[in-house]
């Protein structure tokens, strides 16, 4: 994807709040978030880099001095990668610990931690359960729960901004609806529960023509990927 200046990456339980622009301009190989509730080591090094929300710039070199740790740098039991207590936690072999280590020992200095209340926010802390929604850029549904879970977090300091952020969620989910020309469902949760939830129609979802976001040569219907469980429709627009 080196085509590209840069590229960002969010989880599917992501939510965009607000715009991001400045994140655009930044000259950092890597900007993101930490973790601080995985960690298991006191200090820096010992944040691990949240996988929900990356903004990157690539590069073949990155890329390959990465793949080169994976291949050749052991990762210790109790110990993460090299011993070093970066990656002795949940996602430290992958993407969560891999770049930890690269960022923090292998190039220092070419990547930006940004506040994990405004960026990647998952009201997991006092202070990040304060944040307006005019102040968040993006939210990341882990102790707030998944809005098609069909309920939030309840009776604690994070109750208030999940359930605005779970709102949100549903009102975007009703945009799109309308954007894709398939039935807005005013309710997709009928009462609390998983089973309770209603799936958007994607079926008979399109992209519209003159939406002005059909990327390169992307067909104009919007085909459910394999195994999503949704019927593929052949017929002409």
């Amino acid at each position: 994807m080196t085509q590209f200046d840069r590229v960002i990456h969010m989880d599917a339980d992501t939510i965009v709040i607000n715009p991001f622009d400045e994140l655009f301009d930044t000259e950092y190989s890597l900007a993101y978030t930490t973790d601080p509730n995985m960690a298991t080591f006191k200090g820096e090094l010992g944040l691990p880099v949240q996988g929900g929300f990356l903004v990157l710039r690539p590069s073949l070199a990155d890329y390959k001095a990465i793949v080169n740790i994976v291949m050749t740098v052991p990762f210790r039991n109790g110990g993460g990668w090299n011993n070093s207590h970066i990656g002795w936690y949940w996602g430290g072999m992958t993407i969560q610990g891999v770049l930890a280590y690269y960022y923090y020992l292998v190039t220092p200095g070419r990547h930006l931690k940004l506040d994990r209340c405004i960026y990647n926010t998952m009201a997991d802390t006092i202070p990040c359960s304060t944040q307006t929604l005019s102040e968040i850029k993006t939210a990341h549904f882990t102790v707030c729960q998944k809005p098609w879970i069909c309920d939030t977090w309840r009776g604690d300091f994070h109750e208030n901004l999940c359930v605005k952020l779970q709102e949100r969620w549903f009102e975007l989910r009703q945009k799109a609806e309308e954007f894709y020309g398939i039935p807005v469902v005013p309710k997709a949760c009928k009462k609390r529960g998983k089973k309770h939830y209603i799936p958007m129609q994607l079926e008979n979802a399109r992209i519209p023509v003159d939406s002005g976001i059909t990327p390169f040569n992307a067909p104009v219907k919007l085909d459910p990927l394999p195994g999503a469980g949704f019927t593929k429709i052949d017929k002409k627009l």
